[in-house]
């Protein structure tokens, strides 16, 4: 018993070692559920869950095909589909100290999508890495070394393309006292190698936690010793016994060399440590050369003691090759026990206003908010806060000029921090439970021009300061559906005056208001009578000679021209434009995302034009076309607002230099033109009127956040398709590439002419090709590019590279005859989008019958081909 009792107090007391070992330390499993906690048995690490370090992001498990196989901190991610940036706050931490941030990613096809992403991490507002892995289970660790500005540091995941960036696991160790370099840089840890060893070290072999890895016996004969290789007094590389308890040597000279990106600034540590006793005059006196050149004259080590040589200043080589070895006098050949090599980065100086900063950190303290705020509030440029607009005058000190808390579920007073924001133009409050009285300080905000309380609970009477603003026009402010608040002081008098005279007049005022009522029936009953054969005037009023469009249509479509200005937060975020105007971001009242686009008037020539537009775009719907929400028409701005969708264009999927990871499979590339293809058929031939597009193309095939395509800008095709208006020269009239041949020589539009838009639009999706190449110098159009090998029956060098042969090529066939159908020159000559639609559902069905063989065709003409599988009746054209 006696001997149990004395092993478990031995077990206790190296539990409570390695505890206080850890002290400081930050281990986080990311998306591991909340108040998760374990000790990691293979490193002895302590791990929690990362839940309350962060307020956004999404918990994930990885696939079953890939969790028995991987370390428990690998099997769960969290995830960021909703913000574009997403930050850890880790603290607390001592501010001046440095650290170690390692962050670990392995993807585990967490969302069964098969498509590994890409996206960026930022330590701060430092661009850390990018994080870019090879497959499911490949395992990526990155790491850097920075000093606290402050009591915490900030991690964070940016979203540079279409892919959702994740985590798997986030470190933080203190590294206080080693690593500093004299400009106080951040080193991103870029190679680590404990020569002589045979499996990869860190804690507790690591105090410090640093990962070691093997050499793989590449540079030499290892030696190895169990004695305690002394470091020395003042600890600045935190050296540890067990890392140079193991080297290699070799009779001649060992060098190491590698390959760094251009402009990388390398700071370099070479760690030596005599392992042999030796007897005599023997000696080991070590030289180094960089790149050839001397880099080191002479090092004498001693016996188990360590020494370190390192860079005193960061080189920027792209291509760096040391050799270690020894002097003439030297008795033994060179060693070397361990290297370490860091990418220096410089730290930014900038940060967000401090007085903003200070009201909106207060601000998401006084409400709670969980939002993605950590981090600074508008750095890195380009990506604020959710709901904030910075302005970038002068880049290192930005300002906060617009705040949207919307449906935020904001509940109790206005905050007083809200005050304290220097530069604000638009403040939105809206559709939250904020009751009590309107501050007195909202008027006194000079620079702010729009304001939104709508959709609260405030009362009492509005502040003077704002009701002066309001009355003089310098502030925008929307009060609807306030039934509690009044103009001045005296509310409680007048509501009490109010419910007496309603308790004295009430009946008889019911008796007034209901003969009102059967008045105004029997009236509606005589005018029918009156009016029944007759015909129905123009519904557009004409009030002072100026015609209102909106007054004959429903107004839950109409929006003024403030609303544009508080939905689009005064125009702040551009997402496109083009000759029929600027497209911009914005979001309803209901949260509902949409783009604004506003016209100009090269593109509407008339108010008459904009108001059938308008009645034409109301009674237009359908599933893959983009959603009209309403318009506003003031003075000379006209305004469309469509569903905004989030997954961006075809047109920029396609393109190899949009820089986006994503690749559409042949099958999504299928299902994409399938959805368009049905929406033109609508236009065409399910509207009581036929519709004509006018600019079918890939940029106008647009994709929402599930990759389910709609056809755009299918609305201003109708206001010149008169019988005196036939064409117009704009970029709604047609884009080069896609435009009908016809047209250039009749000028006469017809739904043939989309036909050819679209066949070009099945081009593109084949070939990842725009409609016009540019080859040689020369601009090709893609028809003339793909004839030649089509007509050699080469069908297989059109694809897309992309596809890596992932499709059946009697598919591919299939929807190269169809585009070439529409491609043909006579009008006459081309399928109905009824057609299309029919052959691309055939194409649908002949790619999910699977046999994925590329070139079948190769030997066969063309001609031979389309005569014996196309159906004569669909396509009689095709060659």
């Amino acid at each position: 018993m006696m001997a149990w009792g004395c092993f478990f107090l031995l077990f206790l007391a190296a539990f409570h070692l390695q505890v206080a070992a850890q002290e400081g330390f930050i281990s986080l499993d990311c998306g591991t559920p909340d108040g998760t906690s374990y000790n990691s048995t293979d490193i002895g690490l302590f791990y929690t869950s990362d839940h309350s370090y962060i307020s956004s992001g999404v918990a994930n498990q990885i696939s079953t095909d890939y969790v028995t196989s991987s370390p428990r901190i690998y099997q769960t991610v969290r995830s960021f589909p909703q913000y574009t940036r997403n930050c850890y706050s880790l603290e607390p931490l001592t501010s001046g100290s440095r650290y170690m941030v390692r962050a670990s990613f392995m993807y585990g096809n967490y969302d069964g999508l098969s498509s590994v992403p890409k996206f960026d991490i930022y330590m701060g507002l430092d661009l850390w890495n990018t994080i870019q892995l090879d497959n499911a289970t490949h395992v990526l660790r990155t790491e850097i070394i920075k000093s606290a500005t402050s009591t915490s540091l900030s991690v964070c995941l940016l979203k540079t393309g279409n892919s959702t960036p994740f985590i798997s696991a986030l470190e933080l160790r203190p590294y206080d006292g080693i690593y500093s370099p004299a400009n106080g840089s951040s080193l991103v840890t870029f190679k680590r190698i404990d020569f002589g060893s045979t499996k990869e070290s860190r804690f507790p072999a690591d105090p410090y936690d640093r990962i070691w890895t093997p050499d793989h016996n590449l540079y030499g004969t290892p030696l190895i010793t169990n004695l305690e290789v002394k470091e020395d007094s003042t600890k600045r590389f935190g050296r540890p016994t067990a890392i140079m308890q193991t080297a290699v040597t070799s009779p001649g000279p060992i060098t190491i060399k590698w390959n760094t990106k251009p402009s990388a600034r390398i700071y370099a540590f070479f760690h030596f440590a005599e392992l042999i006793d030796y007897k005599g005059n023997q000696t080991r006196n070590l030289t180094i050369t960089k790149n050839g050149q001397p880099w080191l004259d002479s090092l004498v080590l001693r016996y188990l003691a360590s020494n370190t040589v390192y860079s005193t200043s960061p080189d920027t080589l792209v291509s760096y090759s040391f050799s270690i070895n020894v002097t003439q006098t030297s008795t033994r050949g060179p060693i070397i026990n361990a290297l370490e090599v860091y990418e220096a980065r410089d730290v930014t100086g900038s940060a967000t206003n401090e007085q903003d900063v200070d009201a909106i950190r207060g601000t998401r303290d006084h409400y709670n908010l969980k939002k993605n705020w950590n981090s600074d509030p508008c750095l890195p440029q380009g990506y604020p806060w959710d709901g904030l607009g910075c302005s970038y005058e002068n880049p290192s000190s930005p300002k906060i000029i617009s705040l949207d808390l919307s449906y935020s579920r904001l509940n109790g007073s206005i905050s007083n921090y809200i005050y304290q924001f220097a530069s604000i133009h638009s403040l939105n409050l809206s559709g939250n439970d904020l009751e009590g009285p309107i501050p007195d300080f909202l008027g006194k905000m000079t620079s702010l021009m729009t304001l939104d309380l709508s959709g609260n609970h405030l009362s009492g009477p509005i502040p003077s300061t704002l009701k002066q603003r309001m009355d003089d026009g310098s502030l925008s402010v929307r009060l609807d559906n306030y039934t509690q608040l009044c103009l001045d002081g005296t509310c409680k008098k007048k509501h009490n005056v109010i419910l007496l005279v309603l308790s004295i007049c009430a009946p008889t005022l019911f008796i007034f208001i209901l003969g009102i009522i059967l008045a105004s029936i029997l009236q509606r009953k005589n005018n029918m009578r009156r009016n029944q054969g007759s015909t129905t005037s123009s519904n557009n009023d004409n009030v002072n000679g100026k015609t209102h469009t909106h007054l004959a249509l429903e107004s839950s479509y109409l929006f003024t021209y403030k609303d544009i200005m508080r939905i689009t937060n005064n125009f702040q975020r551009m997402i496109g434009k083009g000759g029929s105007g600027t497209v911009f971001y914005g979001k309803l009242i209901d949260g509902s995302e949409v783009a604004v686009k506003t016209l100009t008037r090269t593109t509407v020539q008339s108010c008459k034009e904009f108001a059938a537009e308008i009645k034409l775009l109301t009674k237009v719907h359908h599933k893959y076309l983009v959603s009209f929400h309403g318009f506003c028409e003031e003075g000379d701005n006209m305004i469309l607002l469509y569903e905004y969708m989030s997954g961006g264009n075809l047109r920029e999927l396609l393109s190899e230099d949009s820089g986006s990871s994503v690749v559409l499979s042949w099958k999504q590339r299928l299902k994409i033109a399938l959805s368009s293809a049905k929406g033109l058929e609508y236009l065409h031939s399910g509207c009581r009127l036929p519709i004509i597009h006018r600019d079918v193309k890939t940029s106008n095939i647009l994709l929402n956040g599930n990759s389910e395509a709609k056809l755009a800008d299918f609305g201003l095709s109708k206001i010149c398709a008169t019988d005196d208006i036939t064409h117009m020269t704009t970029t709604v009239a047609g884009t080069p590439g896609y435009v009908d041949p016809e047209y250039y020589n009749t000028n006469k539009l017809t739904e043939k002419s989309d036909v050819y838009g679209f066949g070009m639009v099945l081009l593109e999706l084949i070939t990842g090709h725009r409609a016009i190449l540019t080859l040689e110098a020369q601009r090709v159009h893609i028809l003339q590019w793909v004839t030649p090998k089509i007509m050699r029956g080469d069908v297989a060098s059109l694809v897309d590279p992309r596809l890596q042969g992932q499709y059946n090529i009697n598919s591919i066939w299939k929807v190269v005859e169809i585009a070439l159908a529409c491609g043909e020159e006579a009008a006459i000559r081309r399928p109905t989008m009824t057609e299309v639609v029919n052959g691309l559902k055939a194409a649908m069905e002949i790619e999910g019958q699977g046999s994925i063989r590329e070139g079948v065709f190769a030997s066969q003409s063309f001609e031979g081909h389309a005569q014996s599988d196309i159906d004569s009746s669909i396509y009689p054209t095709a060659r």
